[in-house]
């Protein structure tokens, strides 16, 4: 919640099929409710590319 008030867009990885086994309800619907906010469940970073920024 904190980057997704500054930063253009936030991808939350989770390896996981979700948040619900580590967050509260709450915070989960307060990610759930923001535009610029992109959960990827099931996702491992495995590389990373870019100079000035991540790539997606």
């Amino acid at each position: 919640m904190f980057l997704a008030a500054t930063a253009k867009h936030v991808f939350v990885v989770v390896r996981s099929d979700g948040l619900t086994d580590t967050m509260s309800r709450y915070l989960i619907r307060r990610i759930e409710e923001t535009p610029n906010i992109t959960v990827l469940p099931h996702t491992e970073v495995v590389d990373l590319d870019g100079t000035q920024y991540l790539g997606v």
